[in-house]
């Protein structure tokens, strides 16, 4: 199992988030993430409904648990299509620190994680596009 199969594992099966954290900075931290094949920056998510409603459920899931009302999520997204997988942080006005986050487009499934009052980490899945399409 490589790196990202393995940090995929993590933020599906991990109890205590701090564990597929740990790994995903483990790795940022010796380079295996940012020089993968296909590292990019994702410089529009308008045209991406699942990465918008990823960024959404952040933002509610942060107002509601924070106290905090987030008017705005700015995602600062890179992504290794390959492997369905999608990182980054989002800045808020309301916030004077970036939330982290994993997302897996192809299992819909994702943790973040913000240290505004104290830290907080959350797992989230989202429905797939097409369910997404039928839901409207």
């Amino acid at each position: 199992m490589n790196e990202i199969d393995q940090l995929k594992a993590l933020v599906l099966q991990s109890k205590d988030l701090k564990e597929p954290f740990n790994y995903f900075f483990n790795l940022v931290d010796t380079n295996k993430i940012l020089t993968m094949k296909g590292h990019d920056m994702i410089y529009n998510i308008t045209d991406r409904p699942e990465l918008l409603a990823m960024i959404d459920v952040m933002k509610n899931e942060m107002s509601k648990r924070l106290g905090i009302t987030l008017n705005k999520l700015g995602p600062i997204l890179f992504e290794i299509p390959d492997y369905h997988f999608i990182h980054g942080v989002c800045l808020a006005n309301e916030l004077f620190v970036p939330a982290a986050i994993i997302y897996f487009s192809d299992i819909h499934t994702g943790i973040f994680t913000t240290a505004a009052k104290q830290t907080e980490m959350f797992r989230f899945a989202l429905m797939a596009p097409s369910e997404m399409k039928q839901a409207h």
